[in-house]
């Protein structure tokens, strides 16, 4: 199995956050995206609000894998992975402990 894929939309509570605070959560659609490459032990994702608030919520990352492809070591692009994002790796067998 060289990859794995995922692309699907989940409504939730969203916010910015930065060393000044944090804003007011909102309900927010948001599209994610995931893939995971067993070659390179490598995976990246990508999520972003759809539909009035397009444009307004975004980020993206890097996933580093074990050899075995069976844990997430490192990522980037986020202070905290979304618990979507954690549960889409679970789902594929991935844990994510960070």
């Amino acid at each position: 199995m060289p990859s794995l894929y995922a692309n699907f939309s989940e409504t939730q509570f969203v916010s910015w956050g930065g060393s000044w605070g944090q804003t007011e959560p909102v309900e927010v659609t948001m599209e994610y995206q995931i893939e995971i490459n067993f070659e390179k032990n490598y995976g990246w994702f990508e999520m972003f609000a759809v539909g009035e608030h397009r444009g307004q919520y975004y980020a993206s990352g890097g996933l580093w894998l074990n050899k075995e492809n069976t844990k997430v070591i490192d990522y980037d692009g986020v202070f905290d992975l979304s618990s979507t994002i954690k549960d889409q790796l679970k789902h594929w067998g991935i844990s994510c402990n960070l």
